[in-house]
């Protein structure tokens, strides 16, 4: 996922975030603001996996974020 694309879906998906990380702390999402590469660190910090499997993880999750929301205007 692009940044800017990131950053322009985060204040719709801030409040589902903790879905993808139930350690992420309301600091976090804080310092994360809309920043890609900041939450994809803390990913890797609290799992302590690489930074390929921690993207791979944030793409998955926002990519089903969104087709739920399209699912939703499409009924």
């Amino acid at each position: 996922m692009e940044s800017n694309q990131f950053e322009d879906n985060w204040i719709k998906m801030k409040k589902n975030i903790k879905q993808l990380c139930d350690k992420l702390t309301e600091d976090d999402l804080d310092y994360i603001e809309c920043n890609y590469e900041k939450i994809v660190a803390k990913i890797q910090e609290y799992y302590g996996i690489s930074k390929t499997q921690a993207e791979t993880q944030v793409d998955l999750f926002f990519e089903d974020i969104k087709q739920r929301i399209y699912t939703m205007l499409m009924i």
